[in-house]
């Protein structure tokens, strides 16, 4: 409860209006909080839960586009692993494996805002400029609909 009032009240500022910038970029989507409430909640907490989150929501703005960076989860227990942070050394596999599937549910059945699904196993936007600049333009280019970006780097659209 106290990560969705949080995300809430940081969702809540970006109403606020930049006149310097047009654009708002967030590392976070408040419906997918639902994700871990279904996984780490018990029956009454998840109750709650329920009562609370949806007047949190109707408070928010709907994003122009969600972007998804989709990987398997042998790919983010790797990328995980590499990161080397010692608040994820304890993560069971199993856990990344559930919350990848949970994570591919929900993003499967959103259609809230325009959505571009990339599969980043094959990609890294640190070590190669070409794979980040892939995503820059599929992101500027994308408007409305489901899209997806795959490793191959050929992009398919469904409406």
């Amino acid at each position: 409860m106290f990560f969705l009032v949080s995300r809430y009240q940081e969702l809540r500022e970006l109403r606020q209006p930049d006149l310097f910038h047009d654009a708002v970029v967030s590392d976070y989507l408040f419906q997918k909080d639902r994700i871990f409430a279904n996984l780490n909640l018990n029956d009454r907490e998840l109750m709650l839960y329920d009562k609370i989150a949806p007047v949190l929501e109707r408070d928010l703005p709907v994003p122009t586009l969600v972007v998804y960076l989709q990987a398997s989860p042998e790919t983010i227990w790797d990328r995980i692993q590499q990161r080397g942070r010692h608040y994820e050394r304890a993560m069971d596999p199993k856990y990344t494996a559930t919350l990848a599937e949970a994570y591919n549910y929900f993003f499967f059945h959103y259609r809230e805002a325009p959505l571009l699904v990339v599969n980043t196993n094959d990609m890294n936007f640190v070590d190669r400029r070409s794979d980040l600049e892939e995503l820059i333009a599929r992101i500027e280019s994308h408007q409305e609909g489901v899209a997806y970006l795959s490793p191959s780097g050929a992009a398919g659209e469904k409406a």
